[in-house]
Formats: C-alpha cells, sequence, structure tokens
C-alpha cells in the first residue's frame, strides 16, 4: 500500500437505519457513567462492500438509565483502478469513521425528542 495515495474506495451512502431500541429513566442521576460500544460488520463482495456499524450506548449508575442502540447501514465501492487499500482494511479502519457524521446526527435526532 502506498502511504501517499488515496485508498481509492467511494463512500456511496448510508442505506438504512437498520434498527433501533431506545430506553430511558424518569430521572437521570448528574454524574451516569457512560458507556459507548461500536461494533463493525463488513460484508463484501468483489469490489463493493456494505458496512453495518452497530452502536449501543447507555448510562448507569447502580442500574441503567439510558439506553440507545441502533445500527446503520453504509455502502462503499472501489473507484476504478485506483484500489490501494482492499476493502477489509478498509472496513477496519476508515470505514467507520466516514460514518460518524450519521452515528452523531442518530444519537442527537432521538435524544432531542427524550425531553
Amino acid at each position: 500500500m502506498d502511504e501517499n495515495k488515496q485508498p481509492g474506495i467511494n463512500f456511496n451512502n448510508i442505506i438504512i437505519l437498520k434498527e433501533v431500541t431506545f430506553k430511558r429513566a424518569p430521572k437521570i442521576v448528574e454524574k451516569p457513567e457512560l458507556g459507548i460500544n461500536f461494533n463493525v460488520i463488513p460484508s463484501i463482495s468483489e469490489d463493493k462492500m456494505s458496512l453495518t456499524l452497530v452502536i449501543i450506548t447507555t448510562l448507569t449508575e447502580k442500574k441503567e438509565l439510558f439506553s440507545l442502540n441502533f445500527s446503520l447501514i453504509g455502502n462503499f465501492s472501489v473507484i476504478g483502478n485506483s484500489e490501494d487499500m482492499s476493502l477489509d482494511e478498509f472496513a477496519k479502519a476508515n470505514a467507520p469513521e466516514l460514518m460518524i457524521p450519521y452515528v452523531r446526527e442518530t444519537i442527537s435526532n432521538i435524544t432531542l425528542r427524550m425531553v
């Protein structure tokens, strides 16, 4: 892989917000413990990849006060013959990072309505 060259992979779109579960306690204490976990599940075929990004978010203080779990699917493809990184490598390193703005937007939209 040439470190000075772009990966040669295109982020096509977020295809779907696949699943959402949300729970909130009536009262949330001032300093709960925040937990965020990401799970990356790539599905690769020749020059295309669908990446499922599963996000699990919790606030706890002795018991769970809040949880927001959801999954997004993003589509990626190789740009012509310019591939400098395999889709598998890209799925581990770069693809989740490109989906973070959509994660942030989803969290913001759902939690805005909880008040």
